[in-house]
């Protein structure tokens, strides 16, 4: 059993959650898959870090499925997650339906200046995009 699978079930009965940070777990999105549910039920959460997980393009259409119940979400960290073009094209959905968004942290993806171009037009509010290290 994997420390997100182990998480996702300490979890699995939380509903009030508003913040979750797990950086730096290198869960893959394997592990996030895992932990979908948790951030699905729990619609108030604003800031959501997962930075620093090699998640790749396949996670960001996990977080999309997770998130779809969520419009409260402010904060947004997938940084270092080598999502490269495929990643960011996935993210374009979530960015679209989350009108509240007001800081996206991308850097070291290898995301080029032309997919930030992207992610930026699909941005439906005032949002940060850091995407700096």
């Amino acid at each position: 059993m994997t420390g997100a699978e182990r998480l996702g079930g300490h979890l699995s009965d939380t509903t009030c959650l508003v913040s979750l940070d797990l950086g730096c777990n290198f869960m893959r999105s394997a592990g996030l898959a895992f932990l979908s549910e948790v951030i699905a039920v729990n619609t108030r959460l604003t800031s959501l870090g997962i930075g620093c997980n090699d998640i790749g393009a396949e996670g960001v259409r996990l977080l999309d499925a997770a998130l779809s119940r969520s419009s409260s979400l402010t904060y947004l960290d997938l940084s270092k997650n080598d999502l490269g073009l495929e990643g960011a094209n996935a993210l374009v959905p979530i960015l679209c339906s989350k009108g509240k968004l007001s800081t996206l942290s991308i850097g070291s993806n290898g995301i080029s200046s032309s997919c930030i171009v992207m992610i930026r037009q699909a941005l439906v509010s005032d949002c940060v995009v850091e995407n700096g290290y």
